[in-house]
């Protein structure tokens, strides 16, 4: 939560320094290439590879031989992708032509984009050995540092803002190259801080690479169709921004700005249940538990739907008071704003499957599947291309974020009937999603009607009145969530009231 927190922040002090034209649509591509070989060779691939082959060299061979393999595999991903960096240097501007064709119509707004890229793009090798950090850590039962981490990036960002923006002209960059160098020092904090809490589990980084290592191989193998499936993934992503950088301009950052909001609730209630339930499936194969796995999903999607589907639900009713909250001042004006929370409406109707995609994702990856995922990535690149080209003249940028949710919502119906199918039967979730469902309505219904009277009476011109117009619908509609499950009886709100009420137990204790 700090780390979406942090994110959020990161981008309000991003929209009042630079607004959303020219500078922040630059910022956004350039940043766009190396999150793109991130996926593919860090975060993405890599950790759902790397995880189920940790843990099950933990469980039956001990620590010395799993943090061994943790170094073959980080010294064989350094040489890897730093050779992809130094690569990217070098074809940093056909690849931005390529990615914005449309940039190159507007005077300095390519030139820009490719100083960026070529300033950010080791931030690659920074986060792909944070990545096998991560992995040891969440594999050992740590999760707290390695969840933490990723605000280190949005720590840099902010830093750069307020730091070096005044420096850049003095230099002889544009005020926004600022936000590229911060990037790069969030990149380092991420790795530098999860050092730490791996020496005192016992494991030191060292440079040892050993490609032919039987380890390193099945880690490669589990992660050649993983990146795939990342690539087309990512060929997406390459699509609608290709698509965006020819719409009107700041139809790029419009879509960031709502995507990076509509990140807050992923990260909190998806990845993160995501990241707890890998390493707890993988165990479960290791011990020979294969039986408890199909109840241990279904907990974990319960969960995810029990958080996402309520804050879809308050995201659409109150997206507009949120941007104008959130980002509304300096040089985002209030047609950004009307832009940017149509985005996330749209964004807001597939929540629940990204974030659903995060939980059943990793599953596959520890039962030694990963074509499974790499297909449905392809498929949803299909339907999310074929859908953003039809309706992007029609409907412009709005017409992008609509596609991708279509897209997340098929792509998880089909993941979910294959791991059924591998799995065998699994604890219906269909009572839970109608209780929920029902809870959402009228939780949206409360938040609409005193949106309206919180606005009628105090406008939207302060900021005292933009808050009320968040803070006092949002809590009204929170309580008419939890009365309305109370009253149905909602087994879902207890597990969760018990689950926080443990916690504290621990605590104290």
């Amino acid at each position: 939560m700090l780390s979406r927190v942090l994110g959020l922040a990161r981008e309000l002090i991003f929209a009042r320094f630079f607004g959303a034209g020219l500078a922040t649509d630059a910022f956004n591509v350039a940043f766009r290439i190396p999150n793109l070989l991130r996926d593919l060779f860090a975060e993405g691939a890599l950790s759902s590879a790397f995880v189920p082959a940790f843990t099950e060299k933990l469980a039956k061979e001990g620590r010395e031989a799993a943090f061994e393999l943790g170094n073959r595999v980080a010294s064989c991903l350094a040489l890897v992708v730093g050779a992809v960096c130094v690569l990217g240097l070098l074809v940093a501007e056909p690849l931005t032509r390529v990615m914005a064709p449309g940039f190159a119509s507007i005077p300095g707004k390519l030139f820009l984009t490719v100083q960026m890229t070529r300033v950010m793009m080791f931030f690659l090798l920074l986060i792909a050995l944070s990545a096998v950090a991560m992995g040891v850590l969440n594999s050992l039962g740590r999760f707290f540092l390695p969840a933490l981490a990723p605000s280190f990036l949005s720590v840099g960002m902010i830093g750069g803002a307020y730091f070096l923006t005044p420096l850049m002209p003095r230099l002889g960059f544009d005020p926004v190259v600022a936000m590229a160098f911060g990037v790069m020092l969030g990149g380092l904090g991420q790795l530098l801080v999860q050092l730490p809490p791996l020496r005192r589990e016992g494991w030191i980084m060292r440079f040892r690479p050993r490609f032919g290592d039987t380890g390193v191989r099945r880690i490669a193998r589990l992660m050649l169709p993983g990146t795939v499936g990342m690539a087309a993934t990512q060929f997406s992503v390459f699509i609608n921004t290709w698509i965006a950088s020819q719409l009107v301009q700041g139809s790029v950052s419009w879509l960031n700005y709502a995507f990076r909001l509509m990140q807050l609730p992923i990260g909190i209630f998806g990845v993160s249940v995501g990241l707890a339930t890998q390493p707890e499936v993988s165990r479960m194969l290791a011990e020979g538990k294969r039986d408890r796995i199909a109840d241990t999903v279904a907990h974990a999607l319960t969960l995810v739907l029990l958080l996402n589907l309520p804050a879809s639900g308050g995201l659409v009713v109150l997206a507009e008071p949120i941007v104008r909250l959130l980002y509304q001042g300096g040089r985002f004006d209030a047609t950004d704003t009307v832009a940017t929370a149509l985005a996330l409406q749209a964004y807001c109707i597939g929540l629940f499957a990204y974030s659903a995609v995060k939980v059943v994702n990793p599953v596959f990856y520890a039962l030694d599947d990963a074509v499974t995922p790499m297909r449905n990535s392809m498929i949803n690149v299909a339907l999310t291309v074929t859908f953003n080209l039809a309706v992007m003249r029609l409907l412009g940028h709005l017409g992008l974020a609509l596609g991708t949710s279509v897209a997340a919502l098929a792509s998880f119906t089909l993941l979910l009937v294959a791991l059924r199918k591998r799995l065998g039967p699994m604890p219906s979730t269909l009572p839970s999603t109608l209780r929920i469902g029902l809870a959402t309505l009228a939780m949206g219904f409360v938040c609409r009607a005193v949106l309206d009277q919180v606005t009628a009476r105090l406008g939207v011109a302060s900021f005292s009145a933009r808050l009320a117009g968040v803070a006092v619908p949002g809590g009204a509609g929170v309580l008419a969530l939890v009365a309305v499950l109370a009253a149905l009886g909602s087994p879902e709100l207890a597990m969760l009231s018990a689950a926080v009420k443990a916690r504290g137990t621990r605590r104290a204790a």
